[in-house]
């Protein structure tokens, strides 16, 4: 072999080398772009459970707030019936006590009227 050749086949290892080196230094550049993709996916699928969570939280708690409602609508609902129906029940009384006082104030009418008429007629028939 002449040196030519001898020249030559040291550059084609070199080459050979270099271009081992630049794969392996290409595939270590590769394998960390596809560690830092795994690493955002990663971070972007936190992030999403994340809120997912949150609004899982918020709409727990908006469900509860809306029971908590509707309980105290219930309860204020029958508070309210219960209140008309005292009242109609207070009314009632009322109406019943009304109804004998003026039972009596007639019972009472008449017999002042019967009186004066008894006292009249024993004044006129004292007179006669």
């Amino acid at each position: 072999m002449s040196d030519l050749e001898l020249k030559i086949d040291r550059l084609e290892a070199k080459l050979e080398t270099y271009m081992q080196a630049q794969d392996k230094r290409f595939d270590s550049f590769v394998q960390e772009m596809r560690q830092q993709n795994q690493m955002r996916a990663n971070e972007i699928r936190d992030l999403q459970k994340r809120q997912d969570d949150e609004r899982r939280a918020r709409e727990a708690e908006r469900r509860a707030q809306e029971a908590e409602r509707r309980a105290r609508d219930a309860e204020m609902k029958e508070a309210r019936r219960k209140h008309e129906e005292d009242m109609r029940e207070m009314n009632k009384k009322i109406d019943e006590k009304f109804d004998k006082l003026s039972s009596q104030i007639q019972m009472m009418s008449l017999s002042t009227v019967l009186g004066i008429g008894a006292i009249v007629w024993a004044i006129v028939s004292a007179l006669k």
